[in-house]
């Protein structure tokens, strides 16, 4: 944001960020009053944070040992098509940008 930034510009930017907080993290930065330090300390905290390897579904192991592949995007269409209504938008750039799970 830089030291130009206004003060209004501050108070949106924090606004922004604490409504995209858990309510345990919005109490635990609470006093932290500058975005850049409050973006600075969740970065520092999670930004370490090693790749998640998700097992595959029960579900897709039966369906492979009855003979019927089960794909990747298979796998990834199931998962979109549970997304709430109001995450359509994110459904369509995760397909968008073609994410895929990670294995390890």
């Amino acid at each position: 944001m830089g030291a130009d930034a206004s003060e209004q510009d501050k108070s949106t930017t924090m606004v922004i960020i604490r409504r995209h907080l858990h309510e345990d993290l919005k109490a635990q930065y609470l006093t932290v009053t500058e975005p850049e330090v409050l973006w600075q300390e969740l970065k520092d905290r999670f930004d370490n944070q090693p790749n998640v390897a998700l097992p595959n579904a029960r579900i897709t192991t039966q369906l492979k040992l009855c003979g019927q592949d089960v794909t990747e995007n298979d796998m990834l269409e199931k998962t979109f098509t549970t997304f709430y209504a109001s995450n359509m938008i994110l459904q369509q750039q995760y397909r968008e940008r073609r994410f895929s799970n990670i294995q390890s």
